[in-house]
């Protein structure tokens, strides 16, 4: 999901950063790719190991954002994504800074 911006790579990668400690989220970030912010859901399945991962990328006037589950099994019916809350949310936050 993108999210246009006004903004080059840059201060995109300053905008997801200063977003994401708004959050106190805990961010992984490739040493490789300075652009790649990922945070990981503690687990939502008590059955079994199942968390939510979003990734945020900074690019030349936009953001992308998605997300994605990872599990030790097989589920028809994964969770429902957050990449849409936290794409408001990152807008919202950008208009404000």
């Amino acid at each position: 999901m993108p999210i246009p911006t006004a903004f080059d790579a840059k201060r995109n990668q300053q905008l997801i950063d200063a977003f994401l400690q708004s959050r106190h989220m805990i961010v992984f970030r490739h040493p490789e790719a300075a652009e790649v912010f990922q945070i990981v859901s503690k687990n939502i399945n008590p059955l079994k190991e199942q968390r939510e991962v979003l990734v945020f990328i900074a690019d030349d006037n936009r953001i992308l954002i998605n997300s994605h589950f990872t599990n030790a099994g097989f589920s028809l019916a994964p969770g429902g994504r957050h990449h849409k809350q936290m794409a408001a949310e990152l807008k919202a936050f950008a208009e404000r800074s």
